[in-house]
C-alpha cells in the first residue's frame, strides 16, 4: 500500500531530522495522521527527501541533504510500506 505525504508532513521531516530520532518523528505524524505510521515508511521517505542521517542508537547527525534524483509524483507517494500484522499474515505457515 502506498501512502500519500502531504507537504506538511514532508516539512515536518525536513525541519526535525537533525534534532529527533526516526521514531520521534514516526510518533509525532502517527499522533497528527490519527493513525499508525511505520517507522520504515517515515525512514524511505526521510531518505526519498535527500536526507541521510549517521548510523548508531540516538544519533541524529544528518551526513548529507542531497536533492533527490526522483520522479516529479515519486515524492508524493513514499515506497511500499507493509505493516507487521500484514506482513506476519502473509508468510505461510509451517
Amino acid at each position: 500500500m502506498n501512502r500519500t505525504w502531504s507537504d506538511e508532513e514532508k516539512e515536518f521531516i525536513r525541519q526535525h531530522s537533525d534534532i529527533l530520532k526516526d521514531k520521534e518523528i514516526q510518533e509525532h505524524l502517527s499522533k497528527i495522521r490519527g493513525k499508525h505510521i511505520p517507522i520504515q515508511c517515515v525512514r524511505k521517505q526521510r531518505r526519498s527527501l535527500g536526507i541521510l542521517k549517521q548510523q548508531g542508537r540516538g544519533k541524529c547527525k544528518i551526513l548529507s541533504t542531497n536533492t533527490p534524483i526522483n520522479k516529479p509524483d515519486a515524492e508524493e507517494k513514499a515506497p511500499s510500506c507493509v505493516s507487521a500484522n500484514e506482513a506476519q499474515s502473509s508468510q505461510p505457515k509451517d
